[in-house]
Order: C-alpha cells, then sequence, then structure tokens
C-alpha cells in the first residue's frame, strides 16, 4: 500500500467501467474474459474507499451451499504510520450482490480453516514494549461462516504475537494464510529486522489458530538486488504465497514502485526453504509492474495473479505452477491505488475487485467533488481446456443425472460435505464427497440418463492427501472394462485433466478408490462433451466465426450456459457460424433452441461446398407462430401442420439428417419433413458447417437460445445383406475372396448375413468397402464366430500419402482376445473370451486420426493406436475384413449389420 498521485479520474473511471474481453490463443489457456466493472461500495461526503482484498467459502445459505464473498477496503487514505481503518462487504449469492457490511474487519489474510472456523489477521503489527525480537498481531474469529464475529463493530480485536529470532524494527502481514495437514498454519510478512537497509520477506507458522506466530525462515533478503540509490527500489515486501497445483508452495514479491518487475521464490518443504528469487518467468519487465500481488489456484488448475501499477492486471500461469506466466490482460485503466483483491466464484471463475479514486495527497483539500472514492468488482473467466463441460450441477439439481454411492458422509460442522459437492466446482477440502469410516470400498457411479461422447475427464481426490482410485465408463452399469483413468497415491490441490484421443461413449461413470482404510474423498469429477455445451466457454464461443450480437449467456438447457444470439440492432442481425474440418457427403446437425421472442423469425442453416466456394445448403426458417418453412432457392416452402412446433420458453430439440440433395427434419425426435436443397443440389459436394441467425438486418425483437450443439456425419444406412444373393458378394463390397458371400446360414435379426470361410491354404477369406473419407469414422457390426483356427481380423482403411492402407489393423484372436496391431507387434486390447465363440457380439471402434477406441456389446475395453504412420494419415475411408492368414485354415464367422460412417 504505497504512493500515487491523484490525477483527474472521471473520464478514465467511464471509459473502464465498460465491458471487455481478452482473448489469447496461448497453450492450454484459451481466453482471460472480464465483465464490465460495477460499484459495490461508494464513499460519499469526505471518505474514502481503497486497498480491497477478497476471500470465499463454500457456506450453507437457505439451505444451499454457495460461495459467500467477503470483500474489506480501507476507509482512510494510506498514511506512512497507522492502521488502516477497514469495512467489509457480504456477498451470499456468488457475488452478485454485497449488500451486508461489516465494520472493522479485514480479508487480506482470511482462511476458513479445515475445523470450520475462520480467521482473519489484520495486515498491522504493533511493537511491543522492552521486546525488541516480538510485535502484537491483530485478528478475529468466527465459527459461523462469518456471520458473526469475536470482535466486531469496533470493539479492540483479539491480540496475539509474532515472534522471531531476529530484533524486529517492523513487520506486516500479507496475503495467503496456508493450512498444513497438522493444523498449523503458514503466513507471510514482510518488513524490517533491526540492521536490515532494505525490506525483507519471512514466513511465520502458528500452531495454535493463528493466535500467536513464529518467524521460521526468511523468503528473500537482498539488499543489493539493484544496485542503485534510487528509493523507489524497497527490498522484497508486499509479499503474496500460494499452494501450488504440484504441492509446492509460491511467493510473489513485490521490490519496489512503478518501475520494478515482481518477483517470485519457491518453496518444495512447506515453508522451510526457498529458492533465490527471479523476476516473473515468461514476461518482460514492463508487463509486471509492480505491486501488491495477490495469488489464487483455481479449481481448474490455472495460477492466477492479479497486480498493478500501472493499472490493473492478471497474468495465468497454465501449470498451476507459476513455471511460466501468459495471458497479460489489463483489467482496469482508470486512478486507483492499483491494489486489487481475487477470490474463486467456480472451477474457471474468479471475483476481482480495485478501487477508484485512489490519492496520495493525505489532506485531501479541497476534497474532490464529486466524491471519486469507490470499490468495484469484475468476474473473470479464466477459459482452458478442455471446453464442453457438463454441467452435473445443474443436471443434479434438477434431477436429470442421478448418483449411487456409498460416499454420503454428512457432518453438521461441515454441511459443504454432501454428495454433489464432487460437481460443485469448489477444490476446497470439505466441498467433497467423503465415504465415512465403515469398511467397504468407496465407490461414486454417476447415471447421465442417456449416453454422451466423453471427450474429457477432470479429477480432484481428497484434497492435500495422497490417494488412489480408478475411473470407469459404461453404457449399462454392468460392463465396465478396464479404468479409463488410474491414479495412484495422486496427491492433488486442483483438478487433473485427462483428453480421450477419441471420445468415448458412456452413460455411467464410476469412482472407486483403491486406497486402503476409510475417510476416501472425491473432491471434484468433471466431465466433457463432445459436443458443443459452451458450460465453460468464453463469451464469444471458441470455434464459431462471424459472430455478431451473440455471446454465452448464462441460461442453458438442464445447464447454466448456452448460446444466446439477441437481434437489438436494426444495422446487424445476430449471427454465429461454425466451419469443420471434416467435410463429409452427410451431416447431421443437432441442438436445443429456446426462443425467448420472436419478431422476424429464427434462421438455422446448414452450410457447405460447392463448386463456386462455400455457401448455404439448406436455409430454414422458424416463424413467429414457431411454425417452420424451408428456403428451396426461390421461396419459402411451409411445413404442414408445424404451427407451434417450437414454443417460446421451452426447450425444443432440433435435428437435421443432411445428405447432399434432401433432408428430414425432426423436432423432439418427430419427423416434421423432408426438405430440399437451398443451391442446385447438382453443385453440392460436401457439407461443413451451420450457422444460427436472426430473422433480419433490418428489423430487432429476435433472441433465442441454443444449446448442446452436434455437427457429425450422418449414418443413413445399415447394411444387413437382406436384398443380397446367396452364394455372392454383397452389394458395395470389393476386393473379395471367393470365400466372403451372402449366407443364409445366421442371421443376426434377419435371414442374411456376411460369411467369411477360410477353407484355402493358398488364400484368405477376405472383403472391403469404401465410403466417403472423412477424419473420424465409426465401424459397427455384429460377429458371430462359428471357428477361430487363427483370426478375424477387422481394419480402417484411410487415405495415406502413398495411396490407401490399413490405418488400424485389429484382431479377434482364437481364445476370443482382442489385440491391434502397431506396425510391429499385436497388442492386447482385452483378454480371453471377450468375444464369445456361436454367439453375436456387437464389435464398435471409433476411430480418428490419432487413436480408436474399441467396444464390445457396448462396453469399452481399450484404446488401439494406429498400424499406419499417423503423420501419413490424411482422412478415413473404408473397412475390411478378413480370415487369420493363410495358415492355418478353419476361421469361420459371420458378419451382420455393418455399419461405416461419422460418430
Amino acid at each position: 500500500m504505497n504512493k500515487k498521485g491523484f490525477l483527474a479520474w472521471l473520464s478514465l473511471l467511464l471509459s473502464s467501467l465498460l465491458f471487455a474481453s481478452y482473448v489469447s490463443a496461448s497453450g492450454e489457456v484459451l481466453s482471460v474474459n472480464a465483465s464490465s466493472a460495477t460499484t459495490i461500495e461508494q464513499a460519499t461526503g469526505n471518505q474514502v474507499r481503497s486497498f480491497p482484498h477478497a476471500y470465499s467459502i463454500d457456506s450453507l445459505v437457505n439451505g444451499k451451499i454457495v460461495k459467500k464473498v467477503f470483500v474489506s477496503f480501507a476507509r482512510n487514505t494510506d498514511p506512512p504510520q497507522g492502521p488502516s481503518i477497514d469495512a467489509v462487504r457480504v456477498s451470499t449469492d456468488g457475488g452478485q450482490t454485497f449488500p451486508t457490511v461489516i465494520q472493522d474487519l479485514q480479508t487480506m489474510n482470511m482462511i476458513k480453516k479445515r475445523d470450520g472456523s475462520i480467521v482473519s489477521v489484520r495486515f498491522d503489527t504493533f511493537p511491543v514494549s522492552g521486546n525488541p525480537y516480538q510485535v502484537t498481531s491483530t485478528y478475529f474469529t468466527s465459527t459461523n461462516d462469518g456471520v458473526n464475529w469475536e470482535q466486531p463493530d469496533g470493539v479492540v480485536p483479539l491480540t496475539g504475537t509474532v515472534t522471531s529470532g531476529s530484533q524486529i524494527d517492523w513487520l506486516k502481514f500479507h496475503r495467503g494464510i496456508i493450512e498444513l495437514n497438522d493444523g498449523s498454519l503458514l503466513a507471510p510478512l514482510y518488513g524490517k529486522y533491526v540492521g536490515d537497509t532494505k525490506s525483507r520477506s519471512v514466513l511465520a507458522k502458528s500452531t495454535d489458530g493463528g493466535v500467536n506466530w513464529n518467524i521460521i525462515t526468511t523468503i528473500a533478503y537482498n539488499p543489493n538486488l539493484y544496485v542503485t540509490t534510487d528509493t523507489a527500489f524497497e527490498g522484497f515486501d508486499e509479499t503474496s504465497i500460494v499452494r501450488c497445483a504440484d504441492g509446492t508452495l509460491l511467493a510473489v514479491m513485490r521490490v519496489g514502485n512503478t518501475r520494478y518487475p515482481l518477483y517470485q521464490s519457491r518453496s518444495n518443504d512447506n515453508g522451510a526453504n526457498w529458492s533465490t528469487p527471479v523476476k516473473l518467468p515468461g514476461q518482460p519487465d514492463s508487463n509486471i509492474y509492480s505491486v501488491d500481488p495477490a495469488l489464487l489456484l483455481m479449481p481448474n488448475g490455472i495460477l492466477v495473479l492479479s497486480y498493478g501499477r500501472p493499472d490493473n492486471k492478471i497474468l495465468v500461469s497454465e501449470d498451476g505452477n507459476g513455471t511460466t506466466w501468459t495471458n497479460m490482460t489489463t483489467t482496469y485503466t482508470a486512478t486507483s491505488s492499483d491494489n486489487t483483491g481475487i477470490a474463486v466464484l467456480d472451477t474457471n471463475r474468479l471475483i476481482q475487485v480495485g478501487d477508484t479514486g485512489a490519492s496520495w495527497n493525505y489532506d485531501l483539500t479541497p476534497f474532490p467533488s464529486p466524491n471519486p472514492f469507490s470499490i468495484w468488482k469484475k468476474t473473470i473467466d479464466i477459459v482452458r481446456n478442455p471446453l464442453n463441460k457438463i454441467d452435473l450441477k445443474k443436471k443434479y439439481e434438477q434431477g436429470k443425472i442421478s448418483v449411487a454411492t456409498n460416499m454420503n458422509l454428512t457432518d453438521a460442522a461441515h454441511p459443504e460435505a454432501r454428495v454433489e459437492a464432487a460437481f460443485d466446482g469448489s477444490t476446497n477440502y470439505w466441498a467433497s464427497a467423503f465415504k465415512d469410516n465403515t469398511a467397504g470400498t468407496a465407490t461414486f457411479t454417476i447415471d447421465l440418463q442417456k449416453n454422451y461422447k466423453l471427450s474429457n475427464l477432470g479429477v480432484s481426490l481428497k484434497t492435500g492427501y495422497a490417494e488412489s482410485a480408478n475411473i470407469y465408463f459404461s453404457q449399462d452399469n454392468v460392463h465396465w472394462g478396464d479404468p479409463v483413468k488410474t491414479f495412484t497415491n495422486k496427491t492433488h490441490y486442483a483438478m487433473e485433466y485427462t483428453t480421450f484421443g477419441v471420445p468415448i461413449t458412456a452413460r455411467y461413470v464410476k469412482f472407486e478408490s483403491t486406497s486402503p482404510g476409510a475417510g476416501s474423498a472425491l473432491n471434484e469429477i468433471e466431465l466433457y462433451s463432445a459436443d458443443d455445451t459452451f458450460e465453460n466457454d468464453s463469451l464469444g464461443p471458441q470455434g464459431y466465426t462471424n459472430l455478431s450480437l451473440a455471446m454465452v449467456a448464462g441460461f442453458g438447457y438442464e445447464s447454466r450456459r448456452s448460446l444466446r444470439l439477441d437481434d437489438n440492432s436494426t444495422d446487424a442481425m445476430a449471427r454465429a457460424t461454425k466451419i469443420v474440418s471434416d467435410a463429409t457427403l452427410s451431416k447431421t446437425l443437432e441442438f436445443y433452441v429456446n426462443p425467448s421472442a420472436i419478431s422476424t423469425g429464427i434462421l438455422f442453416d446448414v452450410l457447405g461446398q460447392v463448386t463456386s466456394g462455400t455457401t448455404t445448403i439448406y436455409h430454414l426458417l422458424v416463424g413467429t407462430d414457431g411454425s417452420l418453412s424451408y428456403h428451396n432457392g426461390s421461396a419459402w416452402n411451409l411445413l404442414a401442420g408445424t404451427a407451434g412446433t417450437i414454443p417460446l420458453n421451452t426447450w425444443s430439440k432440433v435435428r437435421l439428417d443432411a445428405k447432399l440433395t434432401t433432408a428430414s427434419l425432426y423436432v423432439n425426435d418427430l419427423l416434421k419433413g423432408t426438405i430440399t436443397t437451398y443451391v442446385p443440389a447438382a453443385n453440392v459436394l460436401k457439407l461443413d458447417g451451420y450457422t444460427f441467425a436472426s430473422g433480419g438486418t433490418g428489423t430487432t425483437g429476435d433472441t433465442f437460445y441454443v444449446d448442446d450443439v452436434s455437427f457429425r456425419e450422418f449414418n443413413s444406412t445399415t447394411d444387413t445383406f437382406e436384398n443380397g444373393t446367396v452364394g455372392t458378394v454383397p452389394a458395395g463390397y470389393q476386393d473379395a475372396s471367393l470365400t466372403a458371400f451372402v449366407s443364409t446360414d445366421r442371421a443376426f435379426a434377419g435371414t442374411k448375413s456376411l460369411h467369411l470361410n477360410d477353407n484355402s491354404a493358398t488364400a484368405i477369406a477376405a472383403v472391403s468397402k469404401y465410403g466417403d473419407a472423412a477424419d473420424s469414422k465409426v465401424l459397427e457390426f455384429q460377429l458371430s464366430p462359428a471357428a477361430l483356427a487363427s483370426s478375424f481380423l477387422f481394419d480402417i482403411l484411410g487415405q495415406v500419402t502413398s495411396g490407401t492402407a490399413s490405418v488400424y489393423h485389429l484382431g479377434v484372436f482364437s481364445d476370443g482376445s482382442v489385440h491391434y496391431y502397431n506396425g510391429s507387434a499385436w497388442v492386447p486390447i482385452a483378454g480371453v473370451n471377450t468375444v464369445a465363440l456361436n454367439a453375436w457380439n456387437k464389435i464398435r471402434v471409433e476411430a480418428n486420426r490419432t487413436a480408436a477406441n474399441v467396444y464390445v456389446n457396448d462396453t469399452w475395453i481399450g484404446t488401439a493406436g494406429m498400424y499406419a504412420n499417423p503423420a501419413n494419415v490424411q482422412k478415413l475411408n473404408g473397412i475390411k475384413f478378413t480370415s487369420g492368414g493363410t495358415v492355418p485354415v478353419g476361421d469361420d464367422v459371420y458378419v451382420d449389420n455393418v455399419i461405416f460412417g461419422g460418430y
């Protein structure tokens, strides 16, 4: 808290309150998005408001667990000597409003301990007469989540001591109390020992809950860091510490005012020893000036630094450890103290608070008018990969998912511990689902109520403690296969993410602890979809272009977010477009839509490649009466009987199964009609995108929400072989030997199937089929092996730099095990009897140009690697079934209900 001259503030203040979005494509962090600033405390008369700090906790309010946010601020200037006079604003709705005021309380060093109590240690300390090795600290405590404090409202606060082995000149507490697993507390201070020529940063420890502290080490002291007579170089002060994602402690420190960069130091042993301080890595000096750093580890594993002077800024560390700092974002530029505070609101959202008009002119004579002093807040989203989170919290609240678990420990002292804590967006210790002390393995099974294509998984186990666990996926809650993720003696302080090379299809997700003993915990689990859910997206959604009057909004289908298109301009349409790289001959566009107002219409198009470029292929309209129409290139055509099909203020599921010439339109899974193209069908080459838009440019008033958008290759045919001629190669198949033919000996559902019978020592039974080339494909079929002397092989083919070749080469061996060939050796995926003889087995391979997920009877059994060099693979375009080889003979299998298309 140091000095900055008072500048003209009003025009800068107004400009800083405008909405801002700061987008970066740097690695894992996709964007840092700051909302507009809103005032939560305005000074009146001749009062001052400055130096804000923030802290949040999980708290039970009106029967629900919410983020309770405390924002403290000084009500006086920053004089060279003397304590600040503080107050706190409190929010019980996740930082939206701050109606409650508590006088004479400070949140710079506040912590909710694991025993449920809160302690808040004040910034200032005071000399102890006759004892140069000790100063007095002051603190407040609360045992009911900050509703009542001991001692609030101007009463002299509780006092403790800070003791050092060196004589103390002066000391100040700064930011970041950390609780160790034994209940002791660590806190940073800065100041001077007697004889110091510059400030030093030290670490203190309390073993009695924050009452008394002992300085255990110096974090940093180097009066010669800058050889200069410049008094702006202060030494190491204003220290903030944080527990990083890897468990280390990181300290970030101020060393001077305005033109000196921030420094950082690390401890690998809970603060006993610290590395030599270095300037923040990854940024030029000019980006890391200069004061009041505040550190925060987000639940999503991103480490955030808020600081200032000049201006207010944010930096992020993608690995959660401060290894390097990226995405420098200026969040406020008007006159202020440039002191800020930050606190967690959700997995990827924080609140930042700052001040306006802060002046170092202590007498303030005459007092400026109008009063420039206030405290503001902003919400900031730190958007990282993965995107498209499934909103488990909202779905659970609405009864759209269910949980079966024995991890249902409740504790009146810790109401945040409950089943739904496993997806509440908090990685605080007690915000977890806990197993009680009874015997038995801790399990937690989520029923998503339908199959999802799960692209990523996020997990945080018992916060701060080593734990072992497995995560399983299943489609039927019976067959689980191998774990999709295994943790062994893993200690988490934030989410750990796993990306699947190919999304895994699953309805059920199970956590199973493998740690011995009782007390297992699932702190947080996140699931991510291959569809666009917008849940943890930026304000302008990633992957969409031509954005106009379209942004992510706080309302969704069984969720808290969706894409909102709001046409409030006569100069533009609301619009959002997405083009995919995987252009194919057929596509399914599926989404949920909820119109709040239709004054002209809602448009949704499927785009595609034509001989002259990319254009609209299908052009559809939701009318003001909720009816459906399509444009055939010359006129709108109303689909009969569709008035009221898309009602206002209701979520409707829309699906368009599109080919190059016609498309079928479904609403809530009911067919509404078949439509034709907007352009001549003969010109259409591929389908590759879609657009949502309002009804027109000159009109206003169309407002609607879109959610859970998917755009995939349309699987329109299943090869049942019922129309094939017995004894011949089925239509559409090629490269066949005489021992691959249509047969009536066995069939899955009808009367015929494809029979591969290797009865020759000089040839193999083989057949191939080619289709539309794409980046991703699914091969699904029913297999009934009558005999496996060697194996049954099934390949996914693709275009490579040298032509067409097997990209994935898989096999069912004679013992019923499943393997893939990696180019040099067979690698097992699943063990013996995975595929049964003389029974129908459903085989499914979901493949892209990286990896393939393999399922047997709807159970994920593992991931197959490529047979071809991935660098050479351009597209996937075919399938191949063969017997195991020329010798031995006797592989005899039946194949039915073959699907090869998109997924």
